[in-house]
């Protein structure tokens, strides 16, 4: 399956994936504290604070596994080989990775709000 077409849509998909997991749920909080609390100390050196903050933002992490995949499948976009191609891709995947962060995460947004609105109007109606 090296279909660049497919690819260009089904890496992002699990890359996002994967992202939102490390970044948002409750399996990695600790890690995640732990990064976010050495990141934030100002007595480690600025690189390191750096790398230590990619694990808690979706989106830095989306950028990090993007680049682990296209190296795993070695892909390449459009007419560049080698390295040019290499960078073209990364671009163009995460561009479609943050996409589909942005578009979930307006999902839950809107989901979040529904629920909000059906809890008060079952409020509503029981206090009759």
């Amino acid at each position: 399956m090296k279909d660049p077409r497919i690819l260009f849509w089904t890496i992002p998909l699990a890359t996002s994936f994967f992202a939102w997991i490390i970044g948002k749920e409750e399996l990695f909080k600790e890690p995640r504290n732990w990064c976010k609390g050495c990141y934030e100390c100002s007595s480690y050196p600025w690189l390191l604070r750096m790398i230590l903050y990619f694990p808690t933002c979706e989106f830095c992490t989306g950028g990090e596994l993007c680049l682990l995949f296209l190296a795993c499948y070695r892909i390449r976009f459009g007419i560049e080989t080698g390295v040019v191609g290499f960078f073209h891709a990364w671009g163009c995947l995460g561009a479609v990775t943050f996409l589909y962060l942005s578009f979930y995460g307006m999902l839950r947004v809107f989901i979040n709000g529904i629920k909000k609105e059906t809890e008060a109007l079952h409020k509503h109606i029981q206090s009759y």
